[in-house]
């Protein structure tokens, strides 16, 4: 028998070193006796003829290439298979109850906490009626107004901002309602999810105008605050005295400082 080189070339672990000096037998003899055990352990015993020997030859192969394919081409499908869309109550924490066309269109019922929606040129502006029981404290409409106009403060360490609104259509005036809509309570003036009646009067200035269409009156004078403090440098709107007839809401422009000219924050 002929042993190649690579036999003799197999480094020998310690146990075998350890087994060679008990049967006193050179590292050549060990090396020769283990190439022949190796290839007598790939020789099929002659006690094991009456068993079939099951080899994985070319049918087994094709057996498992068909089977690979099959499991390619079943994910394939369950891929391409279109998927049952979500319920849409299930998909959202909140139920949304606005519509484009009904009546609750303006009447929002979820994401006040977002920033304040752009009023849309050319938008129709809403009707807001509904009735309040001042004595039950019963009724009354929830309504987000659009903002229209927009300008930011700096004051060194903190900011502020002016933001202009249009709730609404003030309505047909008549005896009840001689100025079109009435004035809301402080406790229902929300910005985002927080309420202006927790805030302290000097951190705000709330302006509100019920009646727009007196010919040179459109614009929001400084006896229209109704809510907070004005004037003076620690009030919530430093600018304007409710006793004077001050326009509140001027930007500077390429004329003058002060014009009633339409103005926009980024951010």
């Amino acid at each position: 028998m002929v042993f190649g080189p690579s036999v003799y070339e197999l480094p020998l672990l310690p146990f075998e070193k350890e087994l060679i000096k008990t049967i006193g037998i050179t590292e050549e003899e060990y090396r020769k006796f283990a190439a022949e055990v190796r290839r007598k352990g790939v020789v099929r015993p002659a006690e094991y003829e009456h068993i079939p020997d099951v080899v994985a030859g070319p049918d087994g192969g094709v057996i498992l290439i068909n089977l690979a394919i099959s499991l390619v081409l079943t994910g394939v499908a369950y891929l391409l298979t279109p998927k049952p869309k979500m319920p849409e109550a299930s998909k959202r924490s909140q139920l949304d109850l606005g519509s484009v066309n009904a009546g609750n269109r303006f009447t929002q019922s979820r994401g006040f906490d977002t920033l304040n929606e752009l009023a849309d040129y050319g938008a129709p502006v809403p009707i807001i009626f509904g009735l309040y029981d001042e004595a039950s404290r019963v009724g009354g409409m929830l309504v987000t107004p659009k903002l229209v106009w927009s300008r930011m403060f700096s004051h060194g360490t903190q900011q502020s901002a002016k933001l202009m609104f249009v709730v609404g259509e003030q309505g047909v005036e008549d005896d009840e309602r001689p100025d079109g809509i009435a004035i809301p309570k402080l406790e229902g003036i929300f910005l985002g999810n927080n309420a202006l009646d927790v805030i302290h009067r000097d951190f705000f200035a709330f302006y509100w105008k019920r009646n727009t269409t007196v010919s040179g009156r459109s614009r929001i004078r400084a006896n229209n605050l109704v809510y907070g403090t004005q004037g003076g440098p620690d009030a919530g709107d430093p600018s304007g005295d409710a006793a004077s007839d001050d326009d509140m809401f001027l930007c500077p422009s390429n004329v003058a400082d002060k014009s009633p000219d339409f103005c926009h924050a980024y951010s």
